[in-house]
């Protein structure tokens, strides 16, 4: 089962950025534009963070799936 999405934030030039796992060994830097404070920002990584993992799982257990029919 893939490993749980934290992710982290990061302010750059008065912008702030969620930095994510969206899959193995892949990790990508989404601008959050509603953004203004830390705080915010790290609450909207904890959204993105939930829906990475949850689409991760199905990756997952589809991918598990089609090696069982042999697909």
């Amino acid at each position: 089962m893939p490993r749980l999405a934290t992710g982290n934030v990061y302010e750059r030039r008065g912008k702030w950025f969620a930095r994510l796992t969206i899959g193995t060994k892949k990790r990508q830097s989404f601008m959050l534009e509603t953004c203004k404070d830390e705080r915010s920002a790290v609450a909207r990584q904890a959204i993105l963070a939930e829906l990475a993992a949850k689409l991760r799982t199905r990756r997952h257990r589809a991918g598990h799936h089609q090696a069982r029919r042999g697909a």
